[in-house]
């Protein structure tokens, strides 16, 4: 939907609807963490005592989560071998379950940094947890039981990975005192079929599936009448040109419409490959690369006049798809060496260096290595031992000596995973996709009763790498949204196809609809080629050096 600067996809297309302690640091005492952040990162949060802004809260607080590090730099924990990640922010609204592809991680929902060098920071989740935060959701992502490589590698099993997941989030609900806040699951593929079938056995309360959906025989509301929860809303997110999702979506809408349940779909459409695309859509690629990409695809004959990628490769699967042999090739590091400044240049525009620029302008002493909770450091470096000696991680690493670099921004081996899935979204076949995480989050806020069509055109997300995890809404207005719609009443806005009030106060805020965030209040930041921003007065440097520390 978005291709060229930001241009958005035609509008999605939708079937009919169905009847259907805070323990924030600050600076002055973030030197406590040397001696007892061992106990902050693992220890229960104590949420009702979060400050809100305006209330004995400085400026920059904004910038950091519950744990008192920069937003988008999560805990890790393993739990009987499977590793599971999450972050809270301030006064949480809610938990956002993530459920990985076959093939992939929980890693990919967080960029690398010290805090986490083993993430890796794949585009689509990234959306998808920075919009999660911007709503105010505490993140949970958690790996599958299956570690391994090759077909059906770390995919989802019910046998395998049902229970884990149920004891993990409930460890994770008590531990943070979330026992009473909406539960909801997004999964993309075998991650959402799993999110799928466990409603029933767990309380969820709404889940939106990505290219994903279940045969009628495993459905739960149609394979077993007794369940023991109601099965929640859910919205559909899925592509064009992924017919077999679209007939079983089609079969389960049909299911859903003649048995009460809520349900509705985002069918999404190809996006064409510009110049900026790469760009547009993942914060660790500069527009130097992204056009290099381009001028390499066009070479390949693999765009068409509107640059979208031919559709030969779909109707002749023994058609080898082009672009596969250009990015496993020496040349995708010469292209990431030819635009090596601008690579480098990115960190400028991280939730961290964010974080690091608003502590400055609030006249605080910007974050160091050292500052960073050993207890988390530590949890971090034995993952990554234990993922090296793991030859089942090579293809999935993030910034681990295994990757051949130490810098991921400057990592053929780490990018070509980016670049391949924003191909995919490109595409439009069978791939993870967050831009309408906003729009889902919000129509289960509303219980389902919204115009999931309206939503998900205003709040579409046209150029995903200039997103912020900084609140973008108040945690009361999506309280008082959810309470109304469980209370059995209809929230106000939720017959107005525009959704008018959100995006008012929206407005009014000075925030953007797609829960980007403003940059932070200063004189500093500058807009740069192709909309990032940057740290360019020359009094950030301390900033700056900061921050590429911290995400090397």
């Amino acid at each position: 939907m978005h291709g060229h600067s930001g241009t958005k996809r035609p509008n999605p297309q939708l079937r009919p609807s169905s009847p259907r302690s805070h323990l924030f640091v600050m600076p002055a005492a973030r030197g406590c963490l040397l001696a007892a952040a061992c106990a902050l990162l693992l220890m229960p949060h104590a949420t009702g005592a979060a400050p809100t802004v305006g209330e004995g809260a400085s400026e920059a607080d904004e910038f950091f989560n519950n744990d008192g590090m920069p937003l988008m730099m999560p805990v890790n924990r393993t739990t009987d071998r499977r590793r599971w990640y999450f972050e809270v922010p301030r006064d949480p609204v809610g938990i956002l379950v993530m459920l990985h592809q076959c093939g992939r991680n929980a890693e990919d929902f967080w960029p690398p940094s010290s805090v986490c060098p083993q993430c890796i920071g794949m585009p689509e989740g990234v959306s998808i947890s920075r919009q999660g935060l911007a709503r105010g959701y505490a993140l949970l992502a958690i790996n599958s039981l299956n570690r391994e490589i090759g077909a059906n590698a770390r995919c989802w099993s019910y046998g395998d990975d049902a229970e884990a997941v149920r004891e993990i989030v409930a460890k994770f609900q008590a531990e943070q005192k979330l026992e009473d806040v909406p539960v909801f699951f997004t999964g993309c593929s075998s991650g959402g079929s799993l999110a799928l079938r466990l409603p029933g056995t767990m309380k969820i309360n709404g889940i939106f599936a990505v290219a994903i959906a279940l045969d009628k025989a495993t459905f739960p509301p149609a394979a077993d009448r007794d369940l023991e929860f109601p099965y929640p809303p859910v919205a559909y997110i899925h592509f064009a040109d992924d017919t077999n999702t679209n007939e079983k979506v089609g079969i389960l809408l049909e299911f859903g419409a003649a048995n009460n349940l809520t349900a509705d779909e985002v069918i999404v459409g190809k996006l064409p490959i510009g110049p900026n695309y790469f760009a547009e859509r993942d914060a660790m690629i500069s527009t130097a690369l992204s056009q290099s990409l381009h001028e390499e695809l066009v070479k390949l004959d693999a765009l068409d006049e509107n640059y979208l990628l031919k559709d030969d490769w779909e109707t002749d699967d023994s058609k080898k798809k082009p672009w596969e042999d250009m990015l496993r090739s020496a040349r995708l590091q010469e292209m990431i060496d030819e635009a090596e400044a601008e690579q480098l240049a990115l960190k400028n525009a991280t939730s961290l260096s964010m974080a690091q620029y608003a502590l400055q302008a609030a006249g605080e002493p910007a974050l160091t290595i050292q500052d960073v909770s050993p207890e988390s450091v530590a949890a971090s470096e034995d993952a990554i031992n234990q993922e090296d000696t793991n030859p089942n991680f090579s293809e999935s690493d993030g910034a681990s000596p295994a990757a051949g670099t130490d810098d991921p921004y400057l990592s053929a081996f780490l990018l070509f995973q980016h670049i391949r899935e924003e191909v995919a979204v490109a595409w439009a076949h069978h791939i993870n996709l967050g831009d309408y995480t906003t729009a889902a989050l919000m129509w289960l806020e509303r219980c389902g009763k919204a115009d999931l069509a309206a939503l998900a055109n205003t709040f579409e997300v046209t150029e995903p790498a200039e997103l912020s995890p900084v609140r973008a809404v108040p945690a009361a207005q999506v309280q008082q949204t959810w309470q109304t719609c469980q209370a059995g009443g209809v929230p106000e806005d939720a017959l107005q196809p525009s959704i008018v009030a959100e995006t008012q106060a929206d407005s009014e805020d000075g925030g953007e609809s797609t829960g980007t965030a403003a940059a932070p209040p200063a004189s500093g930041p500058a807009t740069a080629v192709g909309g990032r921003r940057r740290l360019a007065e020359a009094g950030a440097a301390v900033v700056a050096a900061a921050t590429a520390a911290m995400l090397q």
